[in-house]
């Protein structure tokens, strides 16, 4: 019965993608832990997979666009949107999908597609205020990004709590967020749609619009869903896709012949820091 199901996700929907039910991705030398919102803020993240996620948007999207790519600066999910861990040892497909299973794309297939547009650094800012004061108050909202840093005053007045924003340059080095420029960002079509929840939160006084390369904005979010190919019918880039992707292209490091998870993955890293924790 479970080969007969297997065979029917592979044959309905994952050879749209490219992959078959087990396919070997990675190797991990240790497991990532999925958040446990039960036990609270402080042990809400756990893993370093926060971060393994955001950097798979970016991979991904540098990967399927190729010659195309223009420079994602920031890529960005509540964590309440990954829902699995990864294990230790062999990590596939079957995996992925169960770390970023949720919603149905644009297509009407099984899961959240990427998509990208501009914002000014001024709106990331007011992005970031969704970790900075509502994660307070709604733990699955805990925003984890690629691609900037920033630290927040927790004594600061609500919405008013963010303060250096770094921004990754292509040689690895930081520099401070131009509020005035605009950066393309990377999210999922979930993650769209936080700039509503932002609205409501702050009663409208925070809020942000996505754009186009020329500051156009974007109302329409087929516009900004990331696909395979320049091709506007190829299969859309789905999260957990674009987690596969990142996963299979990791280099060799123990001399077996398959990619393995780097260590840095292990822990989170200090993109987001409180001003008192400096």
């Amino acid at each position: 019965m479970v080969t007969g199901f297997s065979q029917d996700i592979d044959r309905s929907y994952l050879a749209a993608f490219g992959y078959k039910t087990g396919q070997f991705l990675s190797s991990s030398r240790f497991a990532l832990p999925a958040p446990d919102w039960d036990r609270g803020r402080p042990d809400a993240v756990l893993s370093g997979q926060g971060d393994l996620v955001t950097d798979a948007y970016r991979a991904a999207v540098r990967a399927v666009e190729g010659p195309r790519y223009r420079e994602i600066s920031l890529a960005v999910t509540p964590y309440g949107l990954i829902r699995a861990p990864l294990p230790a040892g062999h990590v596939t497909v079957d995996d992925a999908f169960r770390v970023l299973p949720l919603g149905i794309g644009l297509d009407g297939r099984a899961g959240y597609p990427l998509v990208t547009f501009w914002l000014t650094g001024r709106e990331i800012r007011s992005l970031f205020e969704i970790e900075a004061t509502l994660a307070d108050v709604k733990e699955d909202a805990r925003l984890q990004i690629s691609g900037m840093r920033f630290a927040y005053d927790p004594g600061a007045p609500p919405f008013a709590r963010v303060a250096a924003v770094e921004v990754e340059t292509g040689d690895g080095a930081l520099e401070p967020l131009d509020d005035n420029r605009l950066y393309r960002v990377c999210t999922n079509l979930n993650g769209y749609y936080l700039r509503d929840f932002l609205a409501r939160a702050t009663g409208g006084r925070l809020t942000y619009q996505p754009k186009d390369a020329a500051g156009t904005p974007l109302t329409d979010p087929r516009a900004l869903v990331v696909r395979r190919t320049a091709d506007p019918g190829s299969p859309e880039v789905k999260e957990w896709l674009a987690l596969a992707i990142y996963l299979g292209a990791f280099p060799d490091r123990d001399g077996d012949g398959r990619p393995d998870i780097p260590d840095n993955y292990r822990t989170p890293q200090p993109r987001i820091v409180p001003l008192a924790a400096q």
